[in-house]
């Protein structure tokens, strides 16, 4: 095992924990205090940002830049459904089709961005030597 997977896999493990938090009247956890539109619009960086530190952490193994992408998203996508899952098991909590299209579209919506609009802001021979997967 490489250790460029440790970061998304620590961030993983984050988000596990911040979507383990349970939400009931009682609780004093600030998190779930958020408005739900915000909560909503959240799950965008969240899930887009773990998209973009598999593709870094991905680039250390002997793949392709398309197979790098496509595992990204993959397990970025799968990761925000298994998450929407165990939700149901978490006191207040529900799995729900809204937050998990959420998760899908900050994952492409970032995947996006960094493949195809980074390298237009920045010089392209500079960005593929520094950024590129």
């Amino acid at each position: 095992m490489h250790f460029s997977i440790i970061l998304p896999i620590a961030y993983m493990l984050l988000l596990f924990f911040l979507c383990s938090l349970p939400d009931t009247n009682t609780s004093q956890n600030t998190l779930t205090n958020i408005p739900s539109m915000l909560q909503n619009l959240l799950h965008l960086p969240a899930f887009g940002g773990l998209a973009i530190l598999w593709l870094f952490s991905l680039r250390y193994f002997a793949l392709s830049s398309r197979a790098s992408q496509q595992i990204a998203v993959i397990v970025s996508i799968s990761y925000g459904g298994l998450l929407e899952l165990v939700q149901i098991w978490v006191p207040g909590r529900f799995a729900s089709l809204g937050d998990f299209l959420f998760n899908c579209l900050g994952v492409l919506l970032f995947m996006t961005f960094y493949l195809k609009i980074i390298p237009y802001l920045i010089p392209l021979s500079g960005f593929k030597k520094k950024w590129a997967p």
